[in-house]
C-alpha cells in the first residue's frame, strides 16, 4: 500500500507532509479513561481560554481550511471542535480505546490527526481533490455529492 499525494495538492501546498505510523496487533475496546478533563483544562483554564485558539497549530489548520475553501467558523479543525465542544458542554468525548488515544494526543499537541483501520482498506490511499459528481462517504455515515 502506498500513500500518494496528488501533484495539484503538492503544488498548492509545497510544505505539506504527513507521517504514517502503522501499528499492528491493536484490539478495539471500550474507552479506557485516556480522554479526561485535565487534557482540556490544560489549554482552557483561567485566562488561557481564547488564547489557545490563536496558537500557531490551530491558526495553521484554520488557514489551511480557508485555502481549501472550507469556512473554519462552520467546520472547524477537529482539535478546535473538540475544545469548543468541551467548553460548551463540559463533557469529554469518549469513542473507544484506539480513537481516544489518538484524540488525547491531538488535544495534547493541538494537531489534528487521523486513524484508520488498514485491514479495511485495499489499494493505495490518495490525497487529492474530489472530482465533479464523485460521492463522499463521511465517517459518520451517509453519502454526500
Amino acid at each position: 500500500m502506498r500513500f500518494i499525494i496528488d501533484q495539484q495538492i503538492r503544488q498548492q501546498f509545497p510544505e505539506f507532509d504527513f507521517v504514517c505510523l502503522p501499528i499492528r496487533g491493536v484490539s478495539i475496546g471500550p474507552s479506557n479513561g485516556v480522554m479526561h478533563q485535565d487534557l482540556f483544562e490544560a489549554h482552557l483554564a483561567g485566562d488561557k481560554g481564547e488564547a489557545v485558539y490563536q496558537s500557531p497549530q490551530l491558526a495553521n489548520f484554520r488557514q489551511l481550511f480557508v485555502e481549501l475553501g472550507i469556512d473554519p467558523q462552520i467546520s472547524p479543525p477537529a482539535v478546535e471542535a473538540m475544545l469548543r465542544h468541551y467548553e460548551a458542554t463540559g463533557t469529554v468525548p469518549q469513542v473507544n480505546n484506539v480513537v481516544d488515544i489518538q484524540n488525547a494526543q491531538a488535544i495534547r499537541t493541538l494537531i489534528s490527526m487521523g486513524i484508520f483501520d488498514l485491514d479495511a482498506i485495499s489499494g493505495d490511499i490518495s490525497l487529492r481533490y474530489s472530482q465533479a459528481g464523485e460521492e463522499f462517504k463521511p465517517l459518520g455515515g451517509g453519502v454526500e455529492c
